[in-house]
């Protein structure tokens, strides 16, 4: 493979790691706005799969998946579901507003079948405290 093309790759791959890893810096913002800690989990090829943790007193544990277009797989969306079940936590997909603007994030509301059209789901507000 010549020289260019491997630098090529490796550019694309760096800038692609940097968009999602700025998007994540992004959501740890916003949320600590909301009165949230977090932590972000680099390379969250784990099964747990969240990219963000997040939580505030008294209890609330939300685990945050970024996907800067909104798209998940049912496998991925299924283990960041189980994941929270397990701990007790809120399960959120957290995507790139319209335009580019602000953020959208969805909580989880149930497992997907694989390639199925049903996403579970429903509006995620973190400025809205859980109620006890």
């Amino acid at each position: 493979m010549p020289a260019q093309k491997i630098t090529d790759t490796v550019t694309k791959a760096v800038n692609h790691y940097r968009r999602g890893s700025d998007f994540e810096r992004r959501i740890e913002a916003d949320l600590a706005k909301h009165g949230f800690h977090t932590a972000r989990t680099a390379g969250s090829k784990g099964s747990h799969k969240a990219d963000v943790l997040a939580w505030r007193a008294p209890g609330e544990w939300v685990l945050v998946q970024a996907k800067r277009t909104g798209v998940i797989g049912s496998e991925e969306w299924n283990q960041l579901f189980q994941s929270a079940q397990d701990g007790l936590a809120i399960p959120v997909l957290a995507s790139v507003g319209k335009n580019g603007r602000g953020i959208v994030y969805d909580r989880l509301t149930g497992l997907r079948k694989p390639r199925g059209r049903l996403h579970p789901k429903e509006p995620y507000d973190p400025a809205r405290r859980k109620e006890s």
